[in-house]
């Protein structure tokens, strides 16, 4: 079942992005030093944005990933034009890069290359992100499709298979130096029945995982396929806990780079019911890393429910916000985040709908995003005026020193939700200059001065000039337009489609499931309920019969689940989750039937984080019990869970997905 699963029987129409070569020409190469990623002329940079899922989960009616009009690209577009985001992290699937599943290889690579040029163009930069590996056990890579354990990246897994160094070999190679990419190497590793230094040698170096997969490279083997490749981009490393804990990484487990590599980031997720907020402990986990390593935010959020109507996490975002901006424990200012998530149905969704109008939660990381952050930081520059005088009578010596550059303004503009610009979208360095330091002698008619400057590092002074724009009574913004600064406007895309034509078709939309999102596994038992959607189309008819549609589709409909599910051509009989919705303390499930020999069954959030996991050995009839705690030994939040249940018995396995809605 995927993810927000909504079959659409109607003409969408996906629009690529071309740019001119070199396509990422205009985002400046970036590179790590000590633990900041800086520019070649030594600035620090401050990227911030959101992540643009779907990529790794979606592959419906031959588009991968999800939009309006299930056009991904338009979605990376309005990130960076329409939010201001000088970074987005786009989630990958390893089948779907090679075709080995989903629309085909040269759909989903297009698609993936489209969104990095648009970003390159605009001055952005763009995470690739390995976020669903597979579940091969072998210890060497495979050939993509035709060798053993492709077809298998239909979840978020414990760690990286070996088919994930193929994977990288070939996305390494099709991105190598391009200054807008930077490649994290796997969502969230997490090696549950591992602990201390057992859990980060394997983490590092691979080997047994006593999870899913059994066998991993670890993700110094990824490093290694990606500059074998060819491709010096800075890589992201996730620690473990789901990418919570990088303790490890002062204590020998680094990664080690080559000498011509940009340099290795460690990407860190934070979560409000999952971690707290309590930002001590964050320090603990995370901040101590940064000693000697630069740490990316790859995910955060309050892990609030959607539909987005459901509120916000206000503490967390308060407290998350003054952290990452250098509140914490080393007063550290993290050079890189990007919230989760940018999308209308995956949890903590940020916008209400495919106009991109921000709920609570999106309104909170707008506000970030348009808040100015420190210019180019670099060492303290101390001019010292040394005057050597040999005077006659008694001289008056008066100096003054005057620093002059040229400052970076802030332009204050207001563009139009409706205009067809295109602007470009600048991260937030400056270039270091070199200041003029002209002292002003007065000495007496006889008196010689030789004034001599000595500087030290970068100049300390800070720019006063604060232009403002003052539009005439028309402004026209053209696709050539270019803005410098941070903007401080806050975006209000509201998108009212206008129908230019009548069209003659009428749209019909049958759902199948819940209209909440799924995680994309094959459930045994559907539920069909067919609605007639209200919608506004914008239309552009031809002459019959080619029509192109592209409609806006507000669903209203009630589906209905039977209670038990029994699965096709067998005798297995397997129950909803009990009671639903749950008030606690516990979720019961019951499965009967004959010739069943082990259940393997995980919890996942609506978000398709996997927080439980257990395998046990099957009997004719069992029962299962969830006490509603992840596999930390915290109470989970309410909200909406998925059971994933899988059956090994006489007939080959058996994969259903149940839903509990938790409620206490």
């Amino acid at each position: 079942m995927k993810h927000h699963e909504l079959k659409k029987f109607f003409l969408l129409v996906l629009t690529p992005v071309v740019c001119s070569a070199p396509a990422w020409a205009t985002s400046p190469a970036l590179h790590v030093s000590g633990n900041q990623i800086v520019t070649s002329g030594g600035c620090t940079v401050r990227l911030r944005g959101v992540n643009v899922d779907s990529m790794e989960w979606y592959d419906n009616n031959g588009y991968p990933g999800e939009g309006p009009g299930n056009n991904v690209v338009s979605v990376a577009q309005e990130a960076v034009t329409g939010w201001h985001c000088n970074v987005i992290r786009l989630p990958l699937n390893q089948d779907y890069w090679f075709g080995c599943a989903g629309v085909g290889s040269l759909i989903y690579q297009t698609a993936v290359s489209n969104i990095v040029n648009f970003c390159a163009a605009n001055n952005a930069y763009v995470v690739l992100d390995l976020h669903w590996s597979g579940t091969y056990n072998g210890t060497s890579g495979s050939t993509p499709c035709g060798g053993a354990g492709w077809k298998t990246s239909t979840g978020q897994q414990n760690m990286p298979d070996w088919n994930a160094v193929t994977f990288w070999s070939s996305v390494g190679a099709a991105f190598a130096n391009n200054p807008a990419v930077f490649f994290d190497l796997y969502n969230e590793p997490h090696l549950d029945s591992l602990s201390g230094a057992g859990a980060w040698g394997v983490w590092r170096n691979g080997g047994a995982t006593s999870n899913t997969p059994a066998q991993t490279p670890g993700l110094q083997a990824l490093l290694t396929a990606v500059r074998n490749a060819g491709a010096n981009n800075i890589v992201l490393a996730g620690g473990l806990s789901y990418a919570y804990d990088l303790s490890g990484i002062n204590a020998g487990y680094s990664l080690t780079d080559t000498g011509s590599g940009s340099g290795v980031v460690y990407s860190a997720h934070i979560y409000g019911t999952t971690k707290g907020t309590n930002s001590s402990i964050w320090d603990t986990n995370v901040t101590n890393a940064t000693t000697n390593y630069p740490v990316f935010m790859g995910e955060f959020g309050p892990d609030i429910a959607c539909p987005p109507n459901a509120g916000d996490m206000t503490s967390f975002d308060t407290t998350f916000f003054n952290w990452v901006g250098g509140t914490n424990s080393k007063s550290y200012v993290y050079p890189g985040a990007t919230g989760w998530s940018f999308h209308i149905s995956s949890q903590p969704c940020m916008i209400s709908s495919w106009t991109y109008v921000a709920n609570s939660w999106g309104q909170a990381v707008s506000t970030w995003l348009l808040t100015p952050v420190p210019n180019c930081s670099g060492p303290t520059n101390t001019p010292t005026n040394t005057a050597t005088l040999t005077p006659s009578g008694t001289p008056t010596n008066t100096a003054t020193p005057t620093n002059s550059r040229t400052p970076t303004g802030t332009p204050t503009f207001t563009p139009s939700s409706t205009s067809t610009a295109s602007r470009t979208n600048t991260p937030t360095f400056s270039p270091t200059g070199t200041p003029t330091n002209t002292p002003s002698l007065t000495p007496s008619p006889t008196m010689t001065a030789s004034p001599t400057d000595t500087f030290t590092g970068q100049p300390t002074d800070t720019p006063t000039a604060s232009p403002t724009l003052t539009p005439t009574a028309t402004i026209t913004l053209t696709p050539t337009d270019t803005f410098t600064g941070q903007p401080t406007d806050t975006p209000t895309s509201t998108l009212t489609p206008t129908p230019s034509a009548t069209p003659t078709d009428t749209p019909t939309s049958t759902f199948t499931g819940q209209p909440t999102n799924t995680p994309p596994f094959t459930p045994s038992n559907t539920a069909t309920s067919t609605a007639t959607p209200s919608f506004t189309a914008t239309t552009t008819a031809t002459s019959s019969p080619t029509s192109t549609n592209t409609v806006q589709v507000t669903p209203s409909f009630t589906p209905t689940q039977p209670p038990p599910t029994s699965t096709p051509g067998s005798a297995i009989v397997i129950s909803q989750p009990y009671p639903n919705p749950n008030y606690g303390p516990v979720v019961e499930m019951d499965i009967s039937g004959a010739g069943l020999s082990a259940i393997h069954w995980d919890v996942f959030t609506a978000a398709f984080r996997k927080i439980k996991s257990q395998k046990v050995a099957a009997s004719t009839f069992n029962h299962l019990v969830w006490n509603m705690m992840d596999m930390e030994g915290s109470p989970v939040s309410d909200g909406l869970y998925y059971f994933r249940v899988e059956l090994d018995g006489v007939n080959g396995k058996t994969v259903v997905i149940k839903k509990v809605l938790v409620l206490r």
